[in-house]
């Protein structure tokens, strides 16, 4: 997420040190992932508004399904772990997501909405986020990690997810609006 060494590289070495290892444990993994603070309303919201979310990712679908099911998201893109037996056999399955699918999947999603790149918004914090962010009319570094911070100006560093509300200029009462 730094960015500092191979993508694709890392993302199979990674994966084979998980080789064997029983697909419960990924269950576990899942039961204990929480969720960044402000998400789910932040959805809602958007939601309410006709806004298309998708969680894009150089992660794994085993999580963003549950994730995107958990949070409102309406659909969502991530690596594929291979299992077999109930274990996993240190493999992706191709293609890896690295930084071009993401962007690639922005300009899809634009696309199939009939949007220009400047009515769209990408939030992400690691490295393989930046040309997406930079390619979204509104990017924002979330929580980012340093190269990020480096490169993206519009950052929430300090506050929750629903900060992006306000960036894209809804208000309390568009908020109280959807949660009362």
């Amino acid at each position: 997420m730094n960015g500092t060494i191979d993508f694709f590289e890392a993302t199979r070495l990674r994966v084979g040190m998980l080789r064997s290892l029983p697909e419960s444990t990924l269950k576990k993994v899942l039961e204990h992932t929480e969720v960044s603070p402000g998400v789910e309303i932040a959805l809602q919201v958007m939601s309410c508004h006709g806004v298309h979310s998708s969680i894009v990712s150089s992660g794994f679908t085993y999580f963003t399904s549950a994730i995107a099911a958990r949070c409102g998201f309406n659909d969502h893109f991530g690596n594929v772990l291979e299992i077999e037996n109930e274990k996993l056999t240190g493999l992706v399955i191709e293609p890896i997501l690295d930084k071009h699918a993401k962007l690639a999947t922005l300009n899809a999603k634009a696309a199939q909405f009939g949007c220009d790149l400047n009515q769209t918004l990408a939030i992400g914090d690691g490295s393989n986020d930046i040309p997406m962010l930079q390619a979204a009319g509104l990017g924002i570094a979330y929580h980012p990690r340093p190269v990020v911070a480096e490169t993206i100006d519009n950052q929430i560093i300090h506050t929750d997810f629903t900060s992006v509300l306000f960036a894209q200029g809804y208000t309390e009462a568009n908020i109280r609006a959807v949660i009362n």
